[in-house]
């Protein structure tokens, strides 16, 4: 369904697979971001000339250990509320990152909704 898709400044991966790293390459378009949000443990094989061609920024985004956290979280130790500068729905992708550029935005929330 990817040739349906509209090309955009900025795709995030969190995949973690060699398919996901290249759908991601396929939906940004020139000149845009791809962010790989995962820790990735197998080697990928990727054509390194469409990212040349089209100017693409890749940026790793790196995590850690969660386990003390979600504890600190789970027992209402820590106010992480007060860290989120503001919520978007998923339609207004764009308008979130712009404003997450911003120097004053802390944590912008962008909201794909539950089912």
């Amino acid at each position: 369904q990817i040739g349906t898709l509209q090309r955009t400044q900025y795709v995030v991966d969190c995949t973690g697979s060699e398919s996901g790293l290249s759908a991601a390459l396929n939906l940004v378009s020139p000149t845009g971001v791809v962010v790989l949000k995962t820790t990735v443990a197998a080697e990928h094989s990727v054509q390194l000339a469409g990212i040349v061609i089209d100017e693409l920024r890749i940026v790793g985004s790196r995590c850690g250990p969660f386990a003390d956290a979600i504890k600190l979280l789970e027992a209402g130790s820590v106010d992480v509320k007060c860290l989120i500068t503001d919520r978007y729905p998923i339609e207004d992708a764009m308008a979130a990152f712009d404003r997450a550029k911003q120097k004053d935005a802390l944590k912008v929330i962008l909201d794909i909704g539950r089912e």
